[in-house]
């Protein structure tokens, strides 16, 4: 029964994490996909334009009619809602705003708020219609400005979640929409991206865990300083990728764009410069916490009664000591493997490799928000599996050896 509540604690939390990350982006991609676009457009943003309000949910002033959350978010929307709490008929002015807005006619921000200053200047606008300058202010009862909650079960977070046509799918079906800067599918893009990051960064994470098992094991052993190991893994990686390419790149080496259908070898030397900074990065820190872990381990009865019945100190490091330490190594690797993707922004851009990080830094520095929601969507996925997989080994590991 424990066991149970714990998954279900679990996925509970994942989930509220996953509705966090997507009304991040929910709430990054509807400015531009809310206003003056077209669902008809195959390459139209996530969130088509429609007279629908944002969420589930809405709050704002019981005088407000429960249209006004669906209007277009623009600067004349609040400006809006004060000529409606002042000269009341709110029906009338969201019908004709929503009619101005679609054909884009109306005026200006600073126009329409000095309407809220003089009412004179209301009985005169041109861009009024007859029946609302012909309008009077009305007073207004003080609970007129208490907020009232409405629901609203078509809105643009399920269009966005859910779709509504062909063109928009939605996310739910892995639909993340179409770039802003080259309006190509924004699937495919990431996909491609990812593909490549792990074509160097997955033989960079394997071979820094080799590398750092080693070193942990050889420090240990030797009893060697761990002061130098721990040095190297607080350095920024700009400065350990500065630091390899001006000590390694004898001849101004480039990466080869042929090197995707190549065995591991020809990639290992064709990304040698990115694998090696990564591999300092890792291999560091793992070395220094394996060195801590075996060092904890020889202080146990176990490890000195394996001494005394005459075992070398180097058998029973890599028998016992190890052994005992495993599960804590394999929760490490779990916990640093989503940095496969999301931790080589740095790397990518200082080496120029066209992979999963690279994209994401260009997708943020242009401000293109489908780009920056499907990475950012990628990379929960993969740390919501590894944190999973992280609960299922982490369970008690000394009492399961």
């Amino acid at each position: 029964m424990n066991w149970v509540f714990k998954q279900w604690t679990f996925a509970l939390k994942m989930g509220l994490s996953f509705l966090c990350i997507l009304l991040l982006g929910f709430g990054l991609t509807l400015p531009q996909g809310a206003v003056h676009s077209n669902s008809k457009n195959k390459n139209a943003p996530l969130i088509p334009n429609s007279d629908a309000p944002a969420f589930y949910v809405s709050l704002q002033p019981s005088i407000l009619p429960s249209d006004y959350a669906g209007l277009p978010n623009c600067p004349q929307k609040k400006t809006l809602g004060i000529l409606i709490f002042k000269y009341g008929h709110g029906l009338d002015w969201i019908h004709w705003f929503k009619s101005m807005h679609h054909q884009q006619q109306l005026p200006s921000a600073e126009v329409f708020e000095s309407l809220t200053k003089d009412s004179n200047l209301v009985a005169s606008a041109p861009f009024l219609p007859i029946h609302l300058r012909s309008l009077k202010p009305i007073p207004q009862n003080w609970f007129s400005a208490l907020p009232s909650l409405h629901f609203h079960s078509n809105n643009l977070f399920h269009r966005y979640a859910f779709g509504d046509s062909k063109q928009n799918q939605g996310l739910i079906s892995g639909h993340f929409g179409y770039s802003l800067r080259n309006h190509l599918p924004v699937k495919p893009l990431i996909l491609n991206a990812a593909k490549s990051t792990l074509r160097f960064a997955f033989p960079a994470f394997i071979l820094s865990c080799m590398v750092g098992l080693v070193l942990g094991l050889v420090s240990t052993f030797l009893r060697f300083p761990v002061l130098p190991m721990f040095l190297i893994s607080i350095i920024p990686s700009y400065v350990l990728g500065a630091f390899v390419f001006l000590a390694f790149d004898w001849g101004g080496s480039t990466l080869p764009p042929t090197v995707e259908n190549e065995n591991i070898v020809q990639i290992i030397k064709a990304y040698s410069l990115p694998i090696l900074t990564l591999v300092l990065v890792h291999s560091s820190l793992l070395s220094a916490h394996i060195h801590f872990w075996m060092q904890e381990e020889t202080k146990h009865d176990y490890y000195r009664t394996a001494l005394a019945k005459g075992l070398r100190p180097l058998h029973a490091l890599f028998v016992h000591a190890l052994r005992a330490i495993l599960p804590l190594i394999l929760t490490f690797f779990l916990q640093r493997f989503p940095l496969i993707l999301s931790g080589t922004v740095v790397v990518e851009v200082m080496f120029g490799v066209p992979g999963f990080g690279r994209l994401a830094w260009v997708a943020v520095s242009e401000n293109d928000q489908p780009i920056v929601l499907g990475c950012m969507l990628l990379a929960s996925v993969l740390a919501w599996i590894t944190v999973f997989l992280n609960g299922l080994f982490q369970s008690n590991p000394r009492n399961e050896l």
